[in-house]
């Protein structure tokens, strides 16, 4: 048996822009978010989850994303409300430590030469990923 002493929960519609921050700078007593676009709550798209945590944190998310109606004005939070509930404790990281951001911030088209191009939205990502690149 392999023991982990973190493990991670991205979002499957991300897009990894560089490489994520070495794993010995995540704080090992508490889940790492990205500080940005909490909504109020707590970003949800990704984290870094020390093991002690992740039984509590998956079943957070578990219930975040089951949820139709509830007492929570959005997703974040109730992640955020959870979390609290749970005594899960929770840091933010600058977006550069997790460098990816959810499909639904990429938009895809065709520039004149013909390439596929992809256009980075505002979200939660390194200002210097802002514009556009061409895939090859």
């Amino acid at each position: 048996d392999k023991h982990y002493d973190f493990v991670m929960f991205v979002r499957e519609d991300s897009l990894w822009l560089s490489e994520m921050k070495p794993i010995h700078f995540f704080d090992q007593s508490a889940v790492s978010v990205k500080d940005c676009l909490s909504f109020g709550g707590i970003n949800d798209k990704s984290a870094v989850v020390p093991r002690r945590f992740a039984s509590p944190w998956f079943d957070i998310l578990v219930q975040n994303y089951l949820y139709i109606i509830t007492r929570y004005k959005n997703p974040e939070d109730m992640a955020k409300k959870n979390a609290e509930a749970a005594k899960v404790p929770i840091v933010k990281v600058p977006v550069e430590w997790l460098p990816q951001l959810d499909i639904r911030n990429v938009e895809t088209t065709v520039s004149p030469e013909g390439r596929l191009q992809q256009d980075f939205r505002s979200g939660c990502f390194h200002p210097l990923y802002a514009g556009g690149r061409t895939l090859e």
